[in-house]
């Protein structure tokens, strides 16, 4: 038997809906960092996350030449502690420059809600 892919669709609220499998939960534990020095490797950037959170992942954007393009990512164990490096970190100088700092507009998948219950019948109806 083949597997179904999953089929996508908005809630009222802009939550993602899958119609096979039920709503998909998700959270925004990612944070953009522009605007770094070029210097800043991987290395250094771990640094300056660790001064506000856990970070599980980072990573110094390059150009195809490996020249930093001045831009980052990062993702942290929860929203809490993204939300905390983008308050503590955004407009924070560092090697001459001023970071700007968001939460990401990716969001990580944290959990799943059953499919919709679809009843063939009212509850209490007579047949």
């Amino acid at each position: 038997m083949a597997v179904q892919p999953p089929v996508y669709s908005a809630s009222n609220s802009g939550m993602p809906v899958n119609i096979r499998d039920g709503a998909v939960l998700t959270e925004s534990r990612g944070i953009f960092i522009q605007n770094l020095s070029y210097k800043v490797g991987s290395d250094e950037l771990k640094s300056i996350l660790y001064t506000v959170g856990r970070p599980v992942g980072c990573k110094v954007h390059r150009h195809r030449s490996g020249v930093s393009k001045g831009v980052a990512t990062a993702e942290f164990a929860s929203t809490h502690e993204a939300q905390l490096a983008v308050t503590h970190l955004n407009r924070k100088p560092h090697e001459g420059m001023t970071l700007k700092v968001r939460l990401d507009q990716n969001k990580t998948v944290v959990g799943q809600v059953g499919p919709p219950l679809m009843l063939d019948r009212l509850v209490g109806a007579h047949r």
